[in-house]
């Protein structure tokens, strides 16, 4: 078949195709005006939902970046449930936030054998019960495989300042099971901290300060320690040489070669002893 013959069978299919569109259009028209609407309809609606769920995200994050009280944030989660992984992004920040509050306020240390008040015991624990309850929360929402991950961290940190270390360990042994191959790194790290509780659930204490000494064993020549000690060795005064005075001269006294005057007029001497000339 050579391009005469081709072109002529396309004219005739353009012939016949307009000939017969309007038969065509009789009986399928309404159907393909309906296709190509519904198709535009969900483009521009597909277009709208994406632009409308970047704007909801980008108002959410920003609102959460403003405030760090965990009681604020818990409220920001609620209202941008909506928004996809938001929520548990959310009360993750609220929890490591509380978490980190309970640890600026260190439970009391007191010496071996003494008894001290511990202010600010309870404050501590409430806020570590308040952290632990929003890694749960994390935990249950399920929203991300890596915050869950973290969620478990947190909650094991936890466990450990409220020194439950059983609990602790479930959550390091459970890490390791959800990582797996997907996170071999987080799998190690939850090892290693799960090996080290034992060291960690050991008590410390600290010993009673010993009283500063007073007098005795010292070296020849010190007082006795007072308050603060000597800040240098005592001993006798090491002697220092005087500075030597300059003779004081009387104007009065000096010798009149007649080169020169004195020094200083001698107003307390007579006039008539007053140098004369050689002429008179």
């Amino acid at each position: 078949m050579d391009s005469q013959e081709r072109h002529e069978i396309k004219q005739n299919d353009l012939e016949y195709f307009i000939t017969h569109f309007g038969e065509y259009w009789q009986k399928y028209g309404m159907t393909t005006m309906i296709v190509i609407l519904a198709f535009l309809v969900g483009v521009l609606g597909m277009r709208w939902w994406n632009s409308h769920a970047i704007t909801a995200k980008e108002a959410a994050y920003a609102e959460l970046a403003e405030t760090d009280s965990p009681q604020i944030i818990q409220d920001v989660a609620a209202r941008h449930d909506g928004v996809d992984h938001f929520s548990g992004y959310a009360l993750l920040k609220a929890a490591d936030n509380s978490y980190r509050s309970a640890l600026g306020l260190m439970p009391n240390q007191s010496p071996a054998g003494a008894a001290a008040p511990a202010a600010n015991d309870e404050e501590r624990d409430r806020k570590l019960k308040d952290a632990a309850t929003l890694y749960e929360r994390v935990i249950n929402l399920d929203q991300s495989k890596l915050q869950v991950l973290n969620a478990r961290f947190g909650l094991a940190a936890t466990y450990e300042s409220l020194r439950e270390f059983g609990k602790a360990a479930e959550q390091y042994g459970k890490i390791q099971a959800d990582a797996g191959d997907s996170w071999p790194s987080l799998a190690e790290k939850a090892g290693k901290l799960a090996a080290n509780l034992d060291t960690v659930a050991e008590p410390v204490t600290f010993p009673a300060p010993a009283p500063p000494k007073l007098g005795g064993d010292l070296p020849a020549g010190h007082p006795p320690l007072g308050p603060l000690g000597p800040l240098a060795p005592q001993g006798p005064p090491t002697p220092t040489r005087p500075t030597p005075l300059l003779p004081q001269l009387d104007p009065a006294n000096l010798p009149n070669t007649g080169a020169s005057k004195p020094l200083l007029p001698d107003t307390d001497k007579p006039a008539d002893d007053a140098p004369k000339s050689d002429g008179k």
